[in-house]
């Protein structure tokens, strides 16, 4: 067992750098699949509130919220759960704006701050994922650094260094996956709001076509593209694959420690017995 572990030392290193580097590609591809769960919002000058009109517009893209607003102030489908005529008695009022989308909401927070605040946390998540994906790297540089993955002997500052840094990672991944669960919470609490919008705020699809939505929900329930919690589940395995790694390396770095601590001890025993 000692052998292996020293001869593949390397080999041991290199699979768990790929591993962290992981949580930067997760971090890359994690919004990809609510990317249009948005809203355009518009900052007031004197004030710096936000402000979200129907004409506000997306930078990126030109588009604004017309189709959006349009759809929640005359939706004349009953099977949705947005039907305009039942809004008065399955929501309540905010008084944000004359719009339903704005008028209307859930826990004093009206439909389009609810998108709004959706959108501000992903994206604050996704910066904050990749920031500890950066993060790890440079633990996993030190590892380097100190030649943990090529030293046949483990001295005590490769011992601490070969916990500290996996243990960094560790704790790091822990609350990033806490983050996620709490924002799939999120997520899965709004659905239907977060699908309509992602629908409706599509650059690719026309308004003639979003049109139809008012008419047929199950255009919405049948599916749209690249919508889904594919984000929130690869993040969390690729988390918890971090978390084990990193477990197996703080184990693998106390393992080589106490074995050349061992071996030392050893060779000290047979001077002393040959004296």
């Amino acid at each position: 067992m000692a052998d292996f572990m020293k001869n593949k030392a390397k080999l041991i290193f290199i699979i768990y750098g790929i591993i962290i580097a992981l949580v930067i590609l997760g971090a890359i591809i994690y919004m990809t699949f609510v990317t249009n769960v948005h809203i355009a919002y518009t900052i007031n000058d004197q004030t710096g509130a936000i402000e979200i009109f129907d004409e506000s517009l997306f930078q990126s893209t030109g588009g604004d919220n017309t189709a959006l607003f349009s759809y929640f102030n005359s939706n004349s489908d009953a099977a949705s759960p947005f039907y305009s005529a039942d809004f008065a008695k399955n929501f309540e009022v905010v008084n944000e704006g004359d719009h339903n989308i704005l008028y209307y909401g859930i826990n004093g927070v009206s439909f389009a701050r609810t998108i709004y605040n959706f959108q501000v946390s992903m994206s604050s998540f996704n910066t904050t994922l990749l920031v500890f994906g950066i993060i790890s790297l440079v633990c996993f540089a030190v590892m380097l650094i100190f030649s943990n993955q090529s030293r046949r002997v483990y001295y005590k500052s490769n011992l601490y260094i070969g916990v500290l840094m996996p243990l960094t990672v560790a704790v790091l991944s822990v609350v990033a996956l806490i983050m996620n669960f709490s924002l799939l919470g999120e997520f899965n609490k709004n659905y239907d709001l977060y699908r309509v919008a992602a629908y409706l705020q599509n650059p690719n699809v026309s308004k003639i076509v979003k049109n139809g939505l008012k008419k047929d929900y199950s255009i919405v329930t049948n599916g749209v593209d690249q919508f889904g919690p594919q984000g929130y589940v690869i993040v969390t395995i690729i988390l918890a694959i971090v978390i084990i790694a990193s477990v197996f390396m703080i184990v693998y770095s106390i393992y080589r420690y106490k074995e050349c601590a061992k071996h030392r001890n050893d060779i000290l025993e047979r001077v002393a017995n040959n004296q």
